[in-house]
């Protein structure tokens, strides 16, 4: 994680959002939908550059959620900047 996301994220909301993560990733079929990768300097973004990339996830029992993740590009590689899972109710 980015050293600014660290810090806004509580402990314990952060290992909260990685169970809920771990219970779906078993048997779970990740489809990435779209990618946005920018370096555009009119976009409050680090230097590196920064990217949007959100998935569908099917839990093995059916359910489907929306995974949406922040990438900012460090001196030291790729981080996580934001990260959101959200139920997609059946229609």
């Amino acid at each position: 994680m980015t050293d600014t996301f660290r810090s806004q994220v509580p402990p314990e909301q952060w290992r909260g959002l990685v169970m809920q993560r771990k219970s779906l990733a078993v048997g779970a079929k990740r489809v990435e939908l779209y990618r946005m990768q920018t370096r555009n300097a009119n976009v409050p973004i680090p230097p590196g550059g920064a990217a949007a990339i959100q998935y569908e996830v099917r839990s093995a029992q059916g359910d489907r959620f929306i995974e949406r993740v922040l990438m900012v590009n460090q001196v030291d590689g790729w981080r996580p900047a934001g990260y959101a899972i959200q139920h997609i109710p059946a229609s």
